[in-house]
């Protein structure tokens, strides 16, 4: 999605230079004013992004394949272990379902509190120490911000002082640590 508009118009409506700063007045503008600012910033964000991600077409590929397979009364044998191998393990399903929510809603939040007290966030930790092989595999594919729900489970954090604040390193930190422990 291109467009003319400068980054003013776009997120303040056009017509103001400082969306939440009123210079003739050297105040801040009301707080509904800034926050209807803000919802239009984020409406376009949404908007210029929203398009299917590899993993999404993925997963819809494997349920469009597995719903014909299934309508499908008679199967050969080669079919049916084909059909075996895309059947993810449900613990699994349900990770990938929770991290694609957490990962679609949060990805503009700057606080890390906020993206950690997500409902999909939550979930994760709470399906206790059989997922942390699969948050492993998903930090070692896409290092993201699952450093809090791993220390929640395991009581652990590998994280090396020097590595604080750098996600590839600490994702690596993670990493290293699930194979010293033969988790992943």
């Amino acid at each position: 999605m291109t467009t003319n508009k400068t980054s003013t118009e776009l997120f303040a409506g056009g017509e103001d230079q400082f969306p939440f700063w009123l210079p003739e007045e050297n105040k801040y503008r009301n707080q509904t004013e800034s926050k209807a600012a803000v919802r239009k910033g984020r409406e376009y964000l949404s908007a210029s992004i929203a398009f299917p991600t590899p993993l999404r077409q993925i997963s819809a590929a494997k349920e469009q394949y597995i719903k014909e397979n299934e309508e499908s009364k008679s199967c050969s044998v080669l079919e049916s272990f084909e059909r075996a191998l895309l059947v993810e393990d449900p613990l699994v399903s349900k990770f990938k379902k929770l991290a694609m929510e957490w990962k679609d809603s949060t990805w503009m939040y700057s606080s890390l509190t906020d993206m950690c007290f997500h409902p999909s966030y939550l979930q994760v930790i709470g399906m206790g120490s059989a997922i942390v092989p699969t948050i492993l595999d998903d930090l070692q594919r896409s290092p993201h911000h699952w450093f809090i729900a791993l220390e929640a489970i395991t009581g652990q954090n590998p994280v090396g002082e020097d590595n604080i604040g750098d996600i590839e390193a600490m994702a690596n930190d993670w990493v290293s640590w699930g194979r010293a422990k033969g988790i992943i």
